[in-house]
């Protein structure tokens, strides 16, 4: 899966909501490059995701973005799968460009 970098033209924070999150108004636009992400199905006995990534300092346990959004989708779901992924980053971390999010 390509998911591509953005850059925002405008951002504004407008609320917060009760889990602590914020809501926002944004308007972006996505740039030519960004980073891929590639999936396999694990066997149905596997006990957990496994993440790995080209980017020292990415966390790959339960708090990376890729993970929490599968265990929402599992949940919201019913959904069972594991999977293996691979990320790989070229979107630069902290700058900005939604190399988090866009995960």
């Amino acid at each position: 899966l390509f998911s591509p970098a953005k850059v925002n033209l405008f951002l504004r924070i407008v609320g917060r909501r009760p889990d602590g999150y914020h809501d926002l108004a944004s308007l972006f636009h996505t740039v030519s490059f960004g980073d891929t992400l590639d999936m396999e199905v694990l066997p149905t006995e596997a006990p957990k995701d496994e993440l790995t990534c080209n980017l020292p300092g990415v966390p790959t346990d339960e708090s990376n973005l890729v993970i929490r959004a599968l265990n929402l989708f599992r949940k919201m779901s019913g959904e069972t799968a594991r999977f293996r992924l691979n990320l790989q980053k070229s979107t630069p971390a902290q700058a900005g460009m939604g190399g988090g999010s866009s995960n």
